[in-house]
């Protein structure tokens, strides 16, 4: 049974090992750095400052985690959107509904924040896409994003 929890920060040193990867083989050429000590770092910072809420799914290990990063919403000022920054769920427990159980969980932390929408930065990948537009998100022109508050005019 996988439990979906709120990450503490062993489990964020845990996220900066594993995350490592997809940060140097990112387009935009390692925004948060290439060791592990500076993406912990960037973790925590945010995390810390209310910039990053960050959920794990744990079976007696971590199986996945995912982000949900909040910033001033730039097409209606005064609201908020949230992106999720990250999402991962590793291969041996892929297709077991972990992924959707962490969305899930960002989704109910940004109602709790009164977040206007949620954003996914769009990926290449078949497997995100399909989870994305099963749970409700709709592709714009670069990302998937899914209405979550009462104001936002680009989603109906």
């Amino acid at each position: 049974m996988t439990e979906i929890k709120p990450a503490d920060n062993a489990d964020l040193m845990h996220i900066a090992k594993n995350i490592r990867f997809y940060i140097e083989k990112s387009p935009a050429g390692g925004i948060v750095g290439h060791d592990t000590d500076g993406c912990y770092a960037m973790l925590l910072y945010l995390s810390d400052h209310g910039a990053l809420y960050v959920f794990v799914a744990v079976e007696k290990t971590i199986v996945g985690w995912a982000g949900l990063l909040v910033s001033p919403n730039v097409y209606a000022p005064g609201e908020t959107l949230g992106d999720i920054y990250f999402i991962d769920v590793s291969p041996e427990h892929r297709r077991e509904g972990v992924a959707g159980k962490l969305i899930a969980a960002i989704e109910q932390k940004a109602k709790e924040l009164g977040l206007s929408a949620i954003t996914i930065s769009f990926t290449d990948k078949p497997i995100a896409d399909r989870i994305a537009h099963k749970m409700g998100y709709k592709l714009t022109e670069y990302k998937l994003i899914k209405k979550v508050g009462s104001k936002w005019p680009l989603v109906q």
